[in-house]
């Protein structure tokens, strides 16, 4: 990005409090699904994961954006409601996949996708079939590692700083 560092740094400042703003209107729409579905959000967030097909533990706890622990929680309610099961992985042993039952691809079928939908097609309603898959293609590239040289490692040098307690690096000019 091209501009002086006062610019570069009102962008950024920009980036951040929109990116904020999303994640709080994408909150509430998980919100309004968890209500019509009767689950909770966590809950909501991990169907509809679990509706791409089996997951981890810690994949669950990333896509309800919650600790390890919690996820494990998670399933347990899950499973005490006939939601999802547990399945040892078939090479590793020591693996466990978690997978929707029958009545929970049922729930996810006829409740939470069809809410989760309508409530995305509102949220998603200003911009065109282009601008959405642009949008998409923009996070795959900011979320996967290694895609381009300002990516990479962002998440690595921010948990060194953090143990190390030392504060970001100042803004080159």
């Amino acid at each position: 990005m091209d501009g002086t560092s006062a610019e570069r740094l009102h962008f950024y400042l920009d980036f951040v409090l929109l990116g904020h703003e999303w994640r709080t209107r994408f909150l509430a729409v998980m919100e309004a699904v968890s209500l019509t579905t009767g689950l909770a959000l966590a809950e909501t967030l991990a169907v509809i994961r679990l509706s791409t097909g089996l997951a981890t533990i810690s994949e669950l706890a990333a896509a309800a954006a919650i600790r390890g622990n919690g996820a494990s929680v998670l399933v347990r309610r899950l499973e005490g409601r006939g939601i999802v099961r547990r399945q040892q992985h078939r090479a590793d042993q020591r693996s466990v996949h978690i997978s929707l039952t029958e009545q929970g691809q049922s729930l996810v079928s006829d409740s939470v996708l069809p809410s989760f939908g309508e409530e995305m097609d509102e949220l998603f309603a200003p911009f065109s079939n282009q601008e959405r898959a642009q949008w998409l293609s923009f996070l795959q590239r900011v979320i996967s590692p290694g895609t381009s040289k300002d990516n990479h490692g962002v998440e690595e040098r921010a948990a060194q700083r953090r143990v190390r307690g030392s504060p970001p690096p100042a803004a080159a000019s």
